[in-house]
């Protein structure tokens, strides 16, 4: 018969002999604490993959009887997976670090582009507003004079609207 592997007791758990393969007494059952399998999968950083060939112990969901079961695995056993998989716990601190820190360089790129198209969207309303401006301020009847014409600093086209002769760009499909 197996013996507590801490206390070297006959009386062991069967649930963990034979799920995680390990012999503890029910005394010794905080020695060897288990995890969720999602949370083990976040904290350190493993896939269902390399989480599929370890034991597991089934419990109701806490949050709900009629949710799914947790599947609970022993932390050392997840532990020897990590570190199989990173090298070891301070390599997967260190990409879960290197996660965030993408994550949050992410959010900046999109946050400063959407900051960007809001400005060329605010300099094209104004430009619009401006020739609309030109255009009703002409009497009634009368239409604007206007001159196509190519910038020399940018080589884009333009047009030019008489008598202020303001200049807008002109986009080609």
């Amino acid at each position: 018969m197996a013996s507590c592997c801490h206390c070297r007791s006959q009386s062991i758990v069967q649930d963990y002999e034979q799920a995680f393969g390990v012999a503890v007494c029910s005394a010794c059952r905080k020695y060897e604490p288990t995890i969720s399998k999602s949370n083990a999968k976040s904290t350190y950083l493993l896939s269902d993959a390399d989480l599929a060939r370890l034991g597991h112990l089934e419990r109701q969901n806490p949050r709900h009887k009629e949710f799914s079961a947790m599947k609970m695995l022993l932390v050392s056993q997840v532990e020897e997976v990590a570190v199989q998989k990173h090298g070891s716990l301070a390599a997967v601190a260190e990409e879960k670090q290197r996660r965030v820190k993408d994550k949050i360089e992410g959010r900046v790129r999109r946050r400063a582009a959407e900051v960007q198209a809001a400005a060329v969207a605010q300099q094209v309303a104004a430009r619009v507003a401006a020739a609309v401006g030109r255009h009703s301020a002409q009497p009634a009847g009368q239409q604007a004079q206007e001159e196509d014409f190519v910038d020399p600093e940018t080589g884009k086209r333009q047009k030019r609207f008489a008598p202020e002769y303001a200049a807008a760009d002109v986009e080609e499909f």
